[in-house]
């Protein structure tokens, strides 16, 4: 089922409740690039025909449904799956870094006015959180900044 996904809040796990950082610093700071409310994606969900129903009834009766995204279920999906989807997995994580190197060269090096110095982290962050995972890198991010490197 083809589905358009709208981009709606920044939420954080706290206290064993979501909280809202969309209007915090932190939340200021993620709505920079394409996350912010209302950015439309193209997306594409997985369902039976029972379900497929069930939610087509649902939203044309006015109900909309909330979905959180969890990438370990992707890799928990694909670890189900033929090899090759753990191997679009991996590739789809290395053309992430890649495209990140790219960008980083172009504005480190070549001092490239098209790559602003906010996007260009902001690229950077995606591509270590999906090749990281997101709490690998709050945990990396949070020990660089008190003087580990790892």
């Amino acid at each position: 089922m083809k589905i358009k996904l709208i981009f709606t809040d920044w939420r954080k796990w706290d206290k064993e409740k979501h909280c809202s950082v969309y209007n915090t610093d932190i939340g200021t700071e993620l709505c920079m690039g394409e996350f912010h409310g209302g950015t439309t994606f193209d997306g594409e969900i997985y369902l039976n025909k029972e379900n497929e129903k069930e939610l087509t009834e649902a939203i044309k009766r006015g109900y909309q449904p909330i979905f959180y995204i969890d990438i370990s279920a992707d890799l928990a999906y694909a670890a189900l799956q033929p090899n090759t989807s753990i191997l679009r997995y991996k590739e789809k994580i290395c053309q992430l870094l890649l495209f990140a190197c790219k960008k980083a060269y172009r504005k480190h090096v070549s001092d490239d006015p098209s790559i602003g110095w906010d996007e260009l982290g902001d690229i950077l962050c995606d591509a270590l959180c999906n090749a990281m995972g997101s709490d690998e890198f709050v945990k990396w991010n949070e020990s660089y900044s008190q003087g580990f490197h790892y």
